[in-house]
């Protein structure tokens, strides 16, 4: 399902209250499932939208009319909204037949695997994946299917409890078999679906099946002496042209690297100034790059400077993102793209 998110000028907009909305940023993603923006059945959508090379592995426990076992296109696409902004684009996921002819603003993201079998389910999964296990217990007993006339239904998932303990027997077996490469597991009770009685049972079966792979800690590296900025002439594509500006960047008398701003045009933001940033070998990993994004920044005159960079610089990311930089989604877009806005209270002091 789509969330009650809108694209406007490249960012995703929380439409009940306004404020925009970055998976790279969790309180933001708090503050929209608080106020109902994003919710159970959108939780997914808000991730889709800013990663890439995402596969989904889905186990449910019997073929079902909707669609028929098999590995599908994961597509990100968007939506006109129909409630609150009507005719704004919200995104949304597509599960889609491979090789299916993409509109000018879908993206495959990746695949979805859709399965009965255990096997096919945990089978010759990606090396060096950050694997994320999601149960939702309603597959092992469905009994009320949120219904309270379920005793009615034609069909009702509510195995006996033998054949349903060997259930989760069977896919506790499975989990055993990914020791150590499980990064993180959400369990769902799925409350009006699965019975309460076998709620305390199975969590505990599962959590004793699985083992969560521990990151290895950051390595604490020292902090930098005083760091400041000088500016430079230079050079063209690099801060030499007009409306560029360019610093040499210190770490007290040591020159770590350099900074600078270049005006540039494109058709998703149009013309904007946007920041680069190159620290020596010797001067990452300490802090630096974050304060370098926030004097050259603050110290710009700019009301508001964009970055572009992979998706797989985590570390500048994350310089970024504490020099007050916010991730803007772009659907369609694969390369990272930040903005920083001028803070109020340095406006006044200016």
């Amino acid at each position: 399902m789509s969330p009650r998110l809108v694209a406007r000028q490249s960012a995703l907009i929380d439409l009940i209250s306004g404020k925009p909305v970055s998976a790279y940023r969790p309180a933001t993603i708090d503050a929209a499932v608080e106020s109902g923006a994003i919710g159970m059945g959108s939780f997914m959508v808000p991730i889709l939208a800013v990663c890439r090379d995402i596969h989904i592995r889905h186990l449910r426990m019997s073929p079902g009319n909707t669609r028929a076992p098999g590995r599908y296109d994961l597509v990100l696409s968007h939506e006109p909204d129909t409630l609150l902004a009507p005719g704004e684009p919200t995104p949304c996921a597509v599960i889609a037949e491979p090789g299916r002819r993409l509109r000018s603003d879908e993206t495959i993201i990746g695949t979805y695997t859709l399965t009965s079998s255990l096997s096919d389910w945990s089978d010759n999964l990606p090396e060096d994946s950050v694997l994320l296990l999601h149960v939702d217990c309603d597959y092992f007993n469905n009994r009320y299917d949120g219904d309270s006339d379920w005793q009615n239904h034609a069909k009702i998932h509510d195995p006996p409890e033998k054949q349903m303990q060997g259930n989760i027997d069977e896919f506790c077996d499975t989990l055993r078999t990914l020791d150590g490469r499980i990064n993180d597991v959400t369990i769902a009770l799925s409350p009006g679906f699965f019975p309460a009685e076998y709620w305390k049972g199975t969590v505990d079966a599962i959590l004793r099946a699985v083992t969560v792979r521990r990151l290895p800690r950051p390595r604490i590296a020292a902090e930098p002496v005083a760091v400041r900025l000088t500016p430079g002439k230079g050079s063209p594509g690099r801060g030499g042209d007009p409306g560029g500006q360019f610093w040499h960047v210190y770490d007290g008398d040591k020159r770590a690297g350099s900074v600078w701003i270049n005006q540039v045009d494109d058709d998703d933001i149009g013309p904007h100034p946007s920041l680069t940033i190159e620290l020596n070998k010797a001067s990452r990993g300490r802090g630096i790059g974050r304060r370098a994004y926030r004097l050259a920044s603050e110290g710009s005159g700019l009301s508001e400077i964009w970055l572009h960079m992979r998706r797989s610089n985590i570390a500048s990311r994350k310089a970024a993102e504490h020099a007050g930089y916010a991730e803007i989604s772009i659907l369609g877009r694969r390369q990272l793209v930040m903005h920083w806005k001028r803070p109020r209270s340095l406006t006044r002091r200016s």
